[in-house]
This record gives structure tokens, sequence and C-alpha cells, in this order.
């Protein structure tokens, strides 16, 4: 089991407050400003959600949930109203390792009516885990009443050279402050139960960096809207970083009073937050992507991440990157373990 070691705890006194079918592809498509296409080990291989069980708008859905159950957030922001089967898996790891949450998938803006058919193998993820709900969100009403709201009748994600990339980093913001909750990339495989997290948390990704890809905190935390009025005012769409851990560590830094590199060695306090080593979700730093997928690297990859709550696999660096079912990679063995049926839902290649 992982024991949850800080690096720090923040704590200040004056900042305390307290319906559409969709796609899956055994493959991960390209980010769109990259001109590469990749060929699909598998095609037709379908999710589908009824709209019973999408359940109505999700505004609604969201505005009405269980406020006493846990609210983990994915997002997928690329329009296309397709999911991949690795980002299948961080949903279902999620799932099989915290029933007593609620799991929500946010589509941003997907298509209205996408052409797609139906197949029971991927079928059985939502059957099997009654805690997952895919929700339409609509950029044009999501933002409303929040510090993005102007950001976002300016359509200035239309500036940006990485909308995907970026749409997610302002809609995971307003998620956590409008509802509370924990956010996590769909390039994650959960390894445990993320029960034992405090309301308020960040985690290092390494060196100084603190990441925004998992946080956690309660709904209108004052950090989180710090964070929100930071990317409108510094919204800078031609810098992949700025608006994602970049920024949370811009305002970590100003709030505490502290530059990047006296972060790892202080005490200092404010805001009531934990902030975790690097090891929690992040066991391998993204310039060692590759050793997920290096099968003679897998058996001391799996040694280093074992006591670690989940692992990031840096999909924008490793989405060319082929798994072989069956193969001892490391991105392989967390997957048969942790989503077996988005895993095995493929034929040769996750």
């Amino acid at each position: 089991m992982f024991e949850l070691k800080p690096v720090y705890v923040i704590m200040s006194d004056s900042l305390e407050q307290e319906e559409p079918n969709v796609e899956i592809s055994c493959t991960t498509p390209e980010p769109k400003s990259s001109t590469i296409t990749q060929q699909t080990s598998l095609e037709n291989v379908l999710f589908y959600q009824n709209p019973a069980e999408i359940g109505g708008d999700a505004l609604e859905i969201l505005d009405s949930r269980n406020e006493s159950r846990k609210s983990i957030f994915f997002i997928e922001s690329s329009r296309r109203g397709t999911i991949t089967a690795r980002q299948i898996c961080a949903v279902e790891s999620t799932a099989r390792h915290n029933p007593e949450a609620d799991i929500f998938l946010l589509l941003l803006d997907p298509p209205e009516d996408p052409d797609l058919s139906e197949d029971k193998q991927v079928l059985t993820l939502l059957r099997h885990h009654s805690n997952v709900q895919l929700l339409r969100i609509e950029s044009t009403t999501f933002y409303a009443n929040s510090p993005l709201q102007e950001w976002s009748n300016a359509n200035r994600i239309n500036t940006s050279v990485h909308p995907i990339e970026h749409a997610s980093d302002i809609l995971r913001v307003v998620t956590i402050l409008k509802y509370g909750g924990v956010y996590l990339d769909l390039d994650f495989v959960i390894q445990q139960s993320l029960a034992s997290l405090p309301p308020n948390w960040l985690s290092f990704e390494m060196g100084s960096e603190v990441c925004n890809g998992a946080f956690g905190f309660k709904k209108g935390h004052p950090m989180v809207q710090m964070m929100a009025k930071e990317l409108a005012e510094t919204f800078d769409g031609s810098n992949w970083g700025h608006n994602g851990p970049s920024m949370v560590s811009r305002v970590m830094s100003r709030t505490c009073g502290m530059t990047r590199p006296e972060i790892l060695n202080t005490g200092k306090k404010c805001a009531g937050v934990v902030v975790f080593k690097s090891d929690i979700f992040f066991p391998i730093s993204y310039p060692s992507w590759g050793r997920y997928f290096d099968e003679a690297a897998g058996p001391e990859v799996m040694l280093l991440a074992k006591d670690s709550l989940g692992v990031h696999l840096f999909n924008f660096l490793s989405h060319g990157a082929k798994v072989t079912l069956g193969s001892n990679q490391a991105y392989s063995l967390l997957a048969q373990k942790h989503c077996p049926r988005a895993y095995w839902g493929c034929s040769e290649i996750f």
C-alpha cells in the first residue's frame, strides 16, 4: 500500500474557505497538430452508451450529484467523439479501484451524430461499472459564471496551436472549481483506491514542477480560484505547458512566496493544500517515458511503480508507441492487471 508522504502541507487562515454513441479504437489517434496518420489494428471496436445511461443534461447531472461521494473526473477534449482503448483503461482502472466514487468522463463538444455501431465486448465497461458516466459538455454553456466565461465567449481556444491540450487545461480547472473532486488525465493506469487522498492536494511531476495531470480540491477552493484567474489573465496559445504545469507552479510559487527551486526544500505553509512527491503518480519522469514500452525494462519499471497509486504514461509523447498484448512491456503488464476489459478488447496491439 502506498504511504502518502507529502513534500509539504500548505495552510493559511487568510485563504481557507471551507446520449451520443462513442467510438473506441485500440490505437491512440495523433494530436490534431500532427500530420501523421496511424493505422488502427482493430477495426470498429466500439463503445456504446444508450440515452438512458447518459441520463440527460450534463450540467443538471453534475449539479445534482451526490456530494457525499467522491467525484473523479476525466476529460476528452479532442471533439472527435472517439475514445481509445488506452483512455478506456484509465476509466476502467479507476472505477475498479474506486467503486465508492462517481467517475465522470466529460466529452467536450463531441459530434452531434457520429456514425457509429455497437460492439458487445467493449459495451461491458459501463455494465460492469455502474459508477461510470459519460457526459457531453457544451463549451458554450459550461464556462458560464466562472472566471473563464469571457475567455470562452471570445473563443480564445482558436488562438491555440495546441487546442486539444489547452482546452483540457482550461476545462479541468473549471470543473474542479465548480464541482470539487479529483481530476485525472486519460493516460493513467490507476493501481489503488484514491480514498486515502486528502481533500486538497497536488503532486510534483519531476524537479520543481507541480503538475496539473492529477489533482484534487474541494469545490470553490481558493487555490483553484487563483488557477482559474491565472488562466483567464495569462492564457498563451503558443506554449504547450504554459497553461498547464507551468500555470500551477506559477500560482503555487506566487501564493507561497517561493521561487520554484525553493519549493522542494521548504516547509512553508499556505492555502491548506498537500503536495506529494512525484512517485505517487509519476514513478518515472517524462524524459524516460520509453521505459514503459521497453520489454526488457518491464520488470524493473513494475518494481519502481508497485507502490504508486497510479502510473502516468505521457500520451502526448508516447501515443505512437505500440503495446503488444501478452508482452512484458510495463504498460502491457499494468493494463492486464488493472483494466482487463479495455486491454483484452484489442486483438494484438493495445
